[in-house]
């Protein structure tokens, strides 16, 4: 989401699609599914939901706790 040239996003989902990607088929199928539902959820373009790479707003953390068992988030 973009304000004014400023980034204001809370998360921001990082993407392994490409046209070299490996991902078999059913992966993709299913992820296009998944990241379908999130981007009309979220009202932002979702293209990967399982890249595993998250990016969140330090002060945005304290709204997702407690995480589930076995989601951990490195702190800087």
């Amino acid at each position: 989401m973009r304000d004014s040239g400023r980034e204001q996003a809370d998360v921001v989902l990082g993407c392994r699609l490409n046209p070299d990607s490996k991902m078999p088929p059913i992966r993709r199928v299913g992820n296009l599914i998944f990241a379908t539902i999130l981007s009309v959820l979220s009202s932002n373009r979702v293209r990967d939901t399982a890249s595993g790479m998250r990016v969140i707003r330090r002060s945005s953390l304290d709204s997702l706790y407690p995480l589930p068992d076995g989601l951990h988030f490195t702190r800087r």
